[in-house]
């Protein structure tokens, strides 16, 4: 290889050659006679040489900062072997970490992908990743995003369906049993709380319309959308709990009642309505619910 012109990295204002050299994934690395303040490598070479010091990114092949020690992964785990990833998430003013997903480590893959579906609309949240080892979890590191989405969703850790179309969401009473008592020496009843009782309901209608006939515009392709009323009505009958949430922030988990379609005769009855009922069961928010809900499912 030739280098004219340029510097050490490849990269100079008078260079006539710019060339990134790839050397594959090292195994080992060998520093002699010499001070290091900061080893950093990466499978990215499309970014321009900078001093400037990088935090760990998807295409980070290693990063030692040499203090204390000469760990060169991106999380500390006190050397021990990494078995699997855990990826969390709380509300950005909540100290509760909410344990979502694991996955098994392999040193090899750099990419890592989790879908989170249990987030409420309008809601800022902070996402960690830790590694784990026999017991001991090790740094976290960690992003924030603001979650919005449209439409309403009913999921569990299997099936996701999306209601959007004529979608009505009815009242939502919250559901506080009492009993009123009256007295002759008050002008006014006594109200008594019979338990700690205090769970929401209500009930939705929406048009059931499948992604082809969605994606074909003026056809309606009625295999489709037999094969979609078959499958939402299994998933609804099944008598296990889900989650509903919706755009404007609502996340309940609910077990569904009184679900019903209707064909829409407008459409020559090919497209059906759905309506069904629902009731609060459990909080949505609590980890140990979610998992003996069978909501959730963190293990390896």
């Amino acid at each position: 290889m030739i280098l004219v012109g340029n510097s050490l990295f490849g990269y100079s204002d008078l260079g006539m050659f710019i060339t990134d050299t790839n050397i594959g994934t090292p195994t080992e690395i060998k520093l002699q006679d010499s001070i290091v303040d900061e080893l950093y490598i990466k499978t990215d070479t499309s970014t321009p040489f900078s001093t400037t010091k990088e935090t760990w990114l998807p295409s980070t092949v290693i990063k030692a900062p040499f203090i204390d020690d000469l760990h060169g992964g991106n999380m500390n785990l006190a050397g021990l072997t990494i078995t699997e990833l855990r990826f969390k998430r709380r509300k950005i003013d909540s100290l509760e970490w909410l344990h979502f997903a694991t996955i098994p480590f392999d040193p090899k893959q750099n990419i890592y992908e989790v879908i989170d579906r249990m987030i409420e609309s309008y809601e800022e949240y902070e996402y960690a990743i830790t590694p784990y080892s026999t017991g001991i979890e090790g740094d976290y590191k960690t992003a924030q995003i603001e979650a919005t989405f449209d439409d309403c969703f009913i999921f569990d850790k299997n099936n996701n369906y999306k209601l959007m179309y004529n979608f009505e969401l009815s009242e939502i009473p919250y559901n506080i049993p009492s009993s009123q008592i009256e007295t002759l020496g008050s002008k006014f009843p006594i109200i008594v709380y019979n338990s700690d009782l205090n769970y929401r309901s209500s009930s939705i209608k929406c048009m059931l319309v499948s992604d082809r006939t969605i994606l074909d515009g003026s056809v309606i392709s009625g295999k489709d959308e037999k094969i979609l009323r078959t499958n939402i009505m299994a998933f609804l009958t099944n008598k296990k709990p889900k989650i509903i949430k919706d755009a404007s922030g609502n996340f309940i988990m609910i077990l569904v009642s009184n679900p019903k379609i209707v064909p829409n005769n407008s459409l020559n009855g090919l497209i059906y309505d759905l309506s069904f009922d629902f009731i609060e069961i459990g909080d949505s928010f609590d980890e140990q619910t979610l998992i003996n809900a069978d909501l959730l499912d963190i293990e390896v």
